[in-house]
């Protein structure tokens, strides 16, 4: 007997797609460029006051309250994960959170005026980090960067 051990369902298996040399070195050029870009944002965390992964749990809790399971789902990202960076932000005063009206089970996440504030000043902060490495580039790079982000984004969509 076949003991199929994959969690996703057999109807949601795809095949392979068969790449060409091209595509595959593309794809690889890709995950390197995203790994790069991603050592550079983590870099900032040392000189600012949040880390880039509570930065990131904070600008989906700016939405609006948040479950946890829903924070989870949004970042890829295991429930007990976020549980432990909203503890780390409740306890510097930037979340807070509340019972959920609709499921005495669960619990909200919300952002506070202080965390807010701290949000917006490292976003700002970081934006002028990575705007000053963008200014050492040519105009015509600067175009080519946002033509890429474009497709990039298109790929990312799928």
């Amino acid at each position: 007997m076949t003991m199929i051990t994959s969690a996703a369902p057999f109807a949601e298996r795809r095949e392979t797609p068969v790449l060409s040399d091209q595509d595959k070195a593309l794809a690889v050029s890709l995950r390197s460029t995203i790994r790069n870009a991603t050592s550079l944002f983590r870099s900032l965390d040392g000189r600012h006051r949040v880390t880039s992964a509570r930065l990131s749990l904070m600008g989906l809790i700016l939405k609006g309250p948040q479950r946890v399971s829903v924070l989870a789902r949004e970042l890829a990202i295991r429930v007990p994960s976020v549980t432990e960076q909203v503890i780390c932000l409740e306890r510097d005063g930037l979340v807070e959170r509340h019972p959920d009206p609709t499921d005495s089970r669960a619990v909200l996440v919300a952002i506070t005026s202080a965390g807010r504030k701290l949000y917006l000043e490292e976003l700002e902060a970081r934006t002028v980090a990575l705007g000053a490495r963008l200014a050492t580039l040519t105009d015509a790079e600067k175009v080519l960067l946002a033509d890429a982000l474009m497709v990039l984004n298109r790929v990312i969509e799928g």
